[in-house]
C-alpha cells in the first residue's frame, strides 16, 4: 500500500552530510530516506562546509580557552559558528522556499536562524543533560558550557516542536528548558540496518553455540571489557559461548572471540557482514556507562536479539525489562541474566520474539516517519 504523502515542502537541515552513513551512526541517512516517503518535496540543506577563516577563528578561540582556563572549547556549539550557519541557511531558504523545517541534532544550525518558518527540532538529548552525563564534557570550560547551553536554549525556544528519541530526553528538555509539554514529543529511532523480511527465531534454539555480541566503537564507555569478563566467566563454567566484537579492536587472543575492528555501512559488503553477524547472534550485551539512545539496541531488536543493558540514559525506551531483555544497574547481573537465558530456552525464545515485536511496533524508521509526519502536520496547521 502506497503511503499518503503530505503535500508540504520540507527543508532537511544539517551541517553534516546526511547521506554519509558514518555520520551520527547513519541516523541522518535513514531519517532522510524515510522522510522522502512521507513528504511530497524534500529540500536538503547540508552539508554546510566551514570556510578557512572561520576554522581559524574557532581554532583561535579554542587556543584561548586552553591558555586562559586550561580547558577545552566546544567548537561544535559556538555562537560564532551558529551565526554563520544561520546566515547561510537563511539565504538558501530564500532561494528555495519551504513550508516547514526539520532540524535533526541541529541546535547550532537553527539557534540563530532568522525565519518565520515553523521548525521541528529533533535530538536524542540536550546540552545541559549530556554535559553533566558524558565524561568527555568534563574538560570543557565553564564559559564554553554557558555558550553551548545558550545555543541549545535558543534552538529549543525557536522550535515549534521539539522531538526526542526517548522519554528521558523529552522530560529533561521540558523541565530544564521550560518547553511547554504540548510542544515536546517522543519519536524513537529506527534501526540503521536492513533486516530480513522474516527472521527465524527457532533456529537459534537449536544452535550448539551461544553467540554473544558487543557492538560499539567506544570500547571503554560502552563497557567492552565487562562483556569480555562475562564471556570469560561463562566459558570457565563450561558454557559453549562465543563472542563477536564489532567496531572496536581490543588486544585479545581467543579462538572463540571474533573481532571486526571496523565496518563501513556505506559499503554493501560491510553491511552484508554485519547482517550475517546479527543473524548468528543470540544475545547482545551493552554495559555502557553513558548513552542516550544507542541505535545498536534497535538493530538487535530488528533481528530478534534479546539485550542486557545498563539502565541509564534513554535505554529504557528501547529495552523493556523482562520483555525484550534486561535492564541492570549491578555489573554482576550481566553474568546472571546471560546464564539465565542460556539455561532457559523457553524464556530466551519468548524474549527473542518480543524483541522482533518491539521492533515492528516501535523501533523502526517507518513508525518514526509516521510520527514525525503527524507532528509536523500539527505545527504547520498551528502556524497558518
Amino acid at each position: 500500500m502506497t503511503k499518503q504523502k503530505l503535500q508540504l515542502r520540507l527543508a532537511f537541515i544539517t551541517a553534516i552530510d546526511p547521506n554519509d552513513r558514518k555520520s551520527w551512526s547513519g541516523i541522518y541517512s535513514f531519517m532522510l530516506d524515510e522522510l522522502k516517503n512521507e513528504f511530497e518535496h524534500i529540500e536538503v540543506i547540508g552539508p554546510i562546509p566551514q570556510p578557512f577563516l572561520l576554522k581559524v577563528l574557532l581554532g583561535g578561540i579554542a587556543v584561548f580557552h586552553l591558555a586562559a582556563f586550561n580547558m577545552k572549547y566546544d567548537k561544535l556549539r559556538s555562537s560564532v559558528l551558529s551565526r554563520y550557519y544561520g546566515r547561510i541557511i537563511a539565504k538558501k531558504l530564500k532561494k528555495s522556499p519551504v513550508d516547514v523545517i526539520f532540524a535533526p541534532a541541529a541546535s547550532t544550525e537553527i539557534a540563530n536562524l532568522n525565519t518565520s518558518i515553523p521548525i521541528c527540532y529533533y535530538s536524542d538529548s540536550s546540552f545541559a543533560q549530556i554535559s553533566n552525563y558524558y565524561a568527555d564534557y568534563k574538560g570543557i570550560s565553564d564559559r564554553s558550557k554557558l555558550e553551548s547551553n545558550q545555543i541549545e536554549k535558543k534552538a529549543i525556544q525557536r522550535s515549534a516542536a521539539c522531538v526526542y528519541s526517548s522519554l528521558w530526553a523529552a522530560d529533561f528538555a521540558s523541565n530544564y528548558y521550560h518547553k511547554p509539554i504540548n510542544d515536546v514529543f517522543v519519536a524513537k529511532f529506527g534501526a540503521n540496518i536492513t533486516p530480513l523480511e522474516k527472521i527465524d527465531i527457532n533456529y537459534k534454539g537449536k544452535s550448539i553455540e551461544f553467540n554473544i555480541l558487543f557492538l560499539g566503537v567506544d570500547w571503554y564507555r560502552k563497557g567492552g571489557e565487562k562483556v569480555v569478563a562475562v564471556y570469560n566467566s561463562l566459558n570457565n563454567k563450561g558454557y559453549p559461548v562465543t563472542l563477536t566484537i564489532c567496531g572496536s579492536n581490543p588486544n585479545i587472543k581467543d579462538e572463540n572471540i571474533t573481532i571486526f575492528p571496523f565496518l563501513d555501512k556505506n559499503k554493501k559488503e560491510d553491511r552484508k557482514i554485519l547482517q550475517d553477524i546479527m543473524l548468528r547472534t543470540h544475545l547482545m550485551l551493552l554495559p555502557t556507562e553513558a548513552d542516550c539512545s544507542p541505535i545498536v539496541l534497535n538493530e538487535a531488536a530488528a533481528f530478534g536479539i534479546p539485550v542486557i543493558a545498563t539502565d541509564t540514559g534513554g535505554i529504557a525506551s528501547q529495552v523493556e525489562h523482562g520483555f525484550n531483555g534486561f535492564l541492570v544497574t549491578n555489573e554482576k547481573d550481566f553474568y546472571q541474566y546471560s546464564e539465565l537465558l542460556i539455561n532457559d530456552q523457553e524464556l530466551y525464545l519468548r524474549m527473542a520474539e518480543n524483541a522482533l515485536e518491539k521492533y515492528k511496533n516501535e523501533l523502526n524508521w517507518s513508525k518514526w516517519g509516521e510520527e514525525i509526519k503527524s507532528i509536523i502536520h500539527v505545527i504547520t496547521l498551528k502556524s497558518n
